[in-house]
């Protein structure tokens, strides 16, 4: 992995820390006045949000433009309540593991926001996912994607350059997470583990020399010696990893790859009969034919 010239930090909905960011940040906040401050002071350096707090207190259309808020969805009865106020808001719903998960993320699609169910992909949630896979790839009536298998599909298809952990936001080398006394970690848990890399203060010098940003590298280094079985994977190109490193497992991963990659084909195959018959329509009204 390249490191990039402009990442993107993960950072509370806090005036002074964003001040300190000379690049982009995606804030975190469960407070929509909290919100409503740091886009009049900094929306310049705003390209996301995530949101967990009520539908009701979030900013208008007009507050947020064009800026795409991940909603955290804690409250469906809060969520139907206030479905007017997202209207013309650029929302994907984040959906966390939990009691029916896919009954909430089924009914939310219907709604025509997107959803997201990149944390609820565990091998403990095997059935609910796969349930999810279906419905997302078989519905008639889907109204809006299921990431992150929309744009698995997508990458697939257009064989674009995308990973599980660029889709998470877990590599220091484009995204980093900063709490609110200014520490800077490689992700969210790992802020929550203490595992910093220094504080934002510091810049890539410091934290491109600490201990879990060298342990990253090295993990990515060496996983041909870690595991050959990521080696041997038709689907590295898209997990490069992440599978292993977020849990050791990948049964499911796999799973969901495969029947993502058949659908693939399924759209391929279509594709080329539609250009085969349109060649022979082609063909047929020329002159003499």
């Amino acid at each position: 992995m390249q490191p990039s010239i402009e990442r993107i930090f993960l950072v509370p909905a806090n005036t002074v820390l964003l001040g300190k960011i000379t690049t982009r940040a995606i804030v975190r906040t469960d407070s929509g006045e909290e919100l409503l401050k740091v886009l009049a002071d900094h929306r310049e350096k705003i390209v996301g949000v995530s949101y967990g707090g009520g539908v009701e207190d979030l900013p208008r259309r007009d507050d947020l433009k064009e800026i795409t808020v991940g909603l955290v969805i804690k409250d469906k009865n809060n969520l139907i309540k206030n479905l007017h106020k997202l209207k013309g808001v650029h929302v994907l719903a984040k959906i966390l593991p939990g009691e029916d998960f896919a009954g909430l993320a089924k009914f939310i699609s219907t709604t025509e926001i997107p959803i997201d169910i990149l944390d609820c992909i565990k091998d403990e949630y095997g059935q609910e996912v796969g349930e999810l896979l279906e419905y997302y790839l078989h519905y008639t009536s889907l109204k809006a994607p299921f990431e992150p298998f929309h744009t698995i599909l997508g990458t697939m298809l257009h064989s674009t350059k995308m990973t599980l952990f660029d889709m998470a936001m877990l590599n220091p080398d484009q995204f980093l997470a900063v709490d609110d006394e200014g520490n800077v970690a490689i992700s969210l848990d790992a802020l929550e583990k203490g595992e910093f890399l220094g504080a934002l203060d510091d810049g890539p010098e410091v934290w491109e020399k600490s201990e879990p940003f060298l342990k990253w590298k090295e993990f990515a280094a060496n996983l041909p010696q870690l595991s050959d079985e990521c080696m041997e994977c038709p689907f590295f190109f898209l997990c490069r990893g992440y599978s292993y490193y977020d849990s050791g497992k990948c049964n499911l991963w796999k799973k969901v790859f495969s029947v993502i990659h058949e659908a693939k084909s399924e759209i391929d195959q279509l594709n080329t009969e539609i250009e085969k018959q349109k060649k022979e329509k082609e063909e047929s009204g020329k002159p003499g034919k």
